[in-house]
């Protein structure tokens, strides 16, 4: 296994069993549920690149270190989310610093030798902050064409000429952004982050002018039609808005044919994160030296800092192509086959399949 799959394997979603009640509760909104396993697939990737080996992504024991984290988010949380991403990149810094110590045959004591704990701090900090990637999620219908073009600002599967041909039908009737940020973000730019922090949410959304424009929601708190690939849904409510606007008969076949094609393109895709090494984050970032003049004490806490040093660069853009020669790839699961593979695992813990306290008591014993 390697890290393009690993994130739709059962050694995943094992890792996230003690919160397999809560995702799977209809009562909590969706996007929380999103959020929280966003965090565990970023903290995971984050993982695969700290122990990576030059630009290949590295992922062993990212299954122990997954259900550490996750065990102790359930109980730090009681089993309700996490109110905060703080405590557990913390712990995340924690286990790093075990894990980085147990490769080299170390324990904690060595860290009071100065030149060893030097040698690791720039260790950590090569790979998470000297030598970063930048990451961009899209819907897997893009995939051919990334590959082919790379990341191109032009390489659309719907033409800007559609786009504006919509955009302005809409506006006709009074109602703008029927796309979204579409023209703002997306015509001639390439979008991406310096973290993976915010990857899921933007790859189950993909491309985000579809769902602006096709996703509809029964209340409030439910998932959108479109995340949720509900077609009737989503034609329906499309259909309601244009009666409601009193659309005429030629702007709205147009705009249903423009639905069913963009439906058809991308709708029940599965999301996808390309990551790939890139000088255009040192034209982004300006506080990368900020390491080399602050003193560290605590390894764990050097770690917790590399690790989100990044995290407020979540929504980068550029016009120039970018080059996928080095990339890596990772398939994302959709939001049914999320729900549907938590669905099983929570009927496997309520049957005894699975046991939480053996699994508690495995993480102690390691």
């Amino acid at each position: 296994m390697t890290i393009e799959n690993y994130f739709e394997s059962d050694e995943f979603f094992e890792a996230l069993a003690p919160f397999a009640k809560y995702l799977t509760d209809e009562s909590i909104y969706y996007y929380d549920k999103i959020e929280l396993v966003g965090y565990f697939i970023s903290i995971g990737i984050k993982y695969s690149i700290l122990f990576r080996n030059g630009n290949e992504l590295n992922i062993d024991g990212i299954s122990d270190f997954l259900k550490n984290i996750v065990y102790k988010a359930f109980y730090l949380n009681h089993g309700n989310g996490i109110s905060s991403n703080y405590a557990l990149e913390e712990i995340a810094g924690e286990l790093c610093t075990d894990e980085l110590l147990k490769r080299l045959n170390l324990n904690r004591e060595a860290l009071d030798d100065e030149s060893i704990k030097n040698r690791l701090k720039l260790y950590i900090y090569n790979n998470l902050v000297e030598t970063p990637f930048i990451f961009h999620a899209f819907n897997s219908a893009n995939y051919e064409s990334i590959l082919i073009n790379g990341l191109d600002p032009n390489g659309t599967l719907i033409s800007q000429d559609e786009f504006n041909t919509i955009n302005n039908i809409f506006e006709s009737y009074g109602t703008k952004m029927a796309l979204g940020f579409q023209k703002l973000n997306c015509d001639g730019k390439i979008s991406f982050s310096l973290t993976p922090k915010v990857s899921y949410n933007y790859g189950i959304k993909s491309p985000e002018w579809l769902d602006s424009f096709a996703g509809y929601k029964i209340q409030d708190n439910s998932i959108d039609s479109y995340v949720e690939g509900n077609y009737e849904l989503s034609k329906n409510g499309l259909s309601m808005t244009m009666k409601k606007n009193n659309f005429d008969m030629v702007d709205e076949w147009y705009v249903n044919n423009f639905f069913e094609k963009a439906w058809k393109i991308y709708a029940n895709k599965s999301p996808m994160l390309v990551l790939i090494p890139s000088e255009i984050v040192k034209e982004v970032d300006y506080y990368n030296s900020f390491y080399a003049h602050t003193p560290y004490e605590n390894l764990d806490k050097f770690i917790e800092d590399c690790f989100t040093h990044y995290d407020s660069y979540i929504d980068c853009q550029t016009s120039e192509k970018i080059d996928i020669s080095n990339a890596t790839f990772i398939k994302l699961p959709s939001y049914n086959m999320l729900m549907n593979r938590l669905d099983d695992l929570n009927n496997r813990i309520i049957n005894g399949d699975i046991n939480l306290s053996g699994l508690e008591n495995s993480l102690h014993s390691r």
